[in-house]
């Protein structure tokens, strides 16, 4: 993992360009397949996120905002904040003076940030004597090289293994993703500092100790759903807890949360995963994928088995803060639905959800996870019958006029009823083809 300081570089910001356009694009080329086209293919897909978020308010107690946005007694203070950074950046598409704006893009790398690991990075004016006064982001070769949203909303849809198809992970590196997390950083279409009420939007790093040198710290850059989830779960003890302020200056956190929204309308429920703990468990167990742990007194360290090789989304003119992780917030400060909803996801129990076979007759195995241990069991099928299958659970099904071969699929409760109908394919409720256990022999 690496993770660049960028030092902030003071600037006088002129007039705005209300030309309602990207411009620029120096140094883009079709090298990697026409770059200019990605960038504003992005931009535009990019704005059919902000179509969504633009078009309701926060609601704070929803999964979504509580896992990135923190639990809303902890950034009350900060929510008309947070409401506003989403909607004026979301107002790039309508509804504000960002009607009319002129950002600069381009691939030339003046400032060397690239790496191999960013994706962007981005300064509020272009190089002196560019023109370029109201923001410029970079793009580099691993943006180029990372799918588009749309390319990865419907590998997404067609994903059968649950566990992919509702991870953040899946789509989090779309190029659009990008593109919004760049925006969040520039003022002026944030609204911060001189433009505005809001704060400047910035990148985030983590210290906490390590747990084997309790005197020794380590810092993890926020970035990624699992790192996003951990900042807004973070307890201040400096002075009252406000999550919230670190939040609304977060991009990686405002980014994902707009992503979240937009993938639950796009799947037809939250992609909830990675799980993070609500707070981690009371003595250490390190093998496993929680980031830091904390010891029966009660001290946070971090774990060395979790993944190091966090990715870099992205890079701005200004350094990163620090948070120092003392503690998590207490499971009491959650809406008790969130608790739910998070318990149903970490601690998968039998939940009944009907499988209706309208295809033909065969066989089918149902089978569930009961605190970690998988059960189950066989049925013969009828056509047009119905059987009771399982929720986080996995269907195999086959035919006697094809013995050798099988049809296995996984599905989540969200989806509710499953049909089997003649084309052999797996409907929902409103005959959306959430998967197949289709045989071809």
């Amino acid at each position: 993992m690496g993770f660049r300081n960028i030092f902030f570089i003071s600037t006088f910001i002129a007039s705005i360009s209300a030309t309602n356009k990207l411009v620029g694009f120096e140094g883009c080329n079709t090298n990697q397949g026409d770059q200019k086209d990605k960038i504003n293919e992005a931009f535009q897909q990019a704005k059919k996120v902000f179509d969504v978020v633009r078009a309701a308010n926060i609601d704070w107690n929803s999964a979504a905002a509580v896992e990135f946005l923190g639990p809303p007694g902890f950034n009350q203070n900060m929510q008309s904040v947070i409401q506003g950074i989403i909607w004026d950046v979301a107002k790039v598409n309508g509804g504000s003076i960002h009607d009319d704006f002129s950002i600069n893009v381009r691939c030339d790398d003046l400032s060397k940030f690239c790496g191999t690991n960013n994706f962007a990075y981005t300064t509020q004016r272009g190089p002196d004597g560019s023109g370029y006064n109201t923001g410029s982001i970079t793009f580099c070769k691993r943006f180029f090289d990372s799918p588009s949203l749309d390319e990865a909303v419907e590998a997404g849809k067609r994903e059968f293994n649950w566990q992919k198809k509702y991870n953040m992970n899946t789509y989090d590196e779309a190029r659009a993703v990008t593109f919004i997390h760049e925006l969040l950083h520039i003022d002026w279409v944030a609204s911060a500092e001189r433009y505005g009420p809001n704060l400047h939007v910035k990148d985030w790093e983590i210290e906490f100790y390590d747990h084997e040198n309790h005197d020794k710290k380590e810092k993890v850059a926020v970035y990624g759903a699992r790192m996003a989830k951990t900042l807004a779960r973070w307890n201040d003890r400096t002075k009252s807890p406000q999550p919230g302020r670190f939040i609304a200056r977060s991009a990686e956190n405002l980014a994902l949360y707009t992503l979240a929204i937009y993938m639950t309308g796009q799947l037809g429920a939250y992609p909830h995963l990675p799980i993070v703990n609500t707070k981690p468990n009371k003595e250490p167990n390190f093998n496993n994928e929680n980031a830091f742990e904390i010891d029966s007194n009660g001290n946070i360290f971090a774990n060395s088995t979790f993944p190091q090789d966090i990715e870099i989304l992205s890079t701005s003119e200004d350094s990163a803060e620090t948070a120092l992780i003392e503690s998590f917030l207490d499971d009491s400060e959650y809406p008790q639905s969130y608790l739910d909803e998070w318990h149903h996801w970490a601690n998968p129990l039998t939940q009944s959800s009907n499988f209706h076979n309208q295809f033909h007759d065969g066989w089918i195995t149902t089978a569930t996870m009961q605190q970690s241990t998988w059960s189950s069991h066989d049925v013969e099928t009828k056509a047009d019958g119905s059987y009771t299958a399982v929720w986080d659970g996995w269907v195999n099904y086959w035919t006697s006029a094809c013995p050798n071969a099988v049809g296995a699929f996984m599905w989540p409760a969200s989806y509710g009823d499953v049909y089997l109908k003649s084309d052999g394919y797996l409907h929902d409720g409103s005959d959306n083809i959430i998967g197949t256990i289709k045989i071809d022999c």
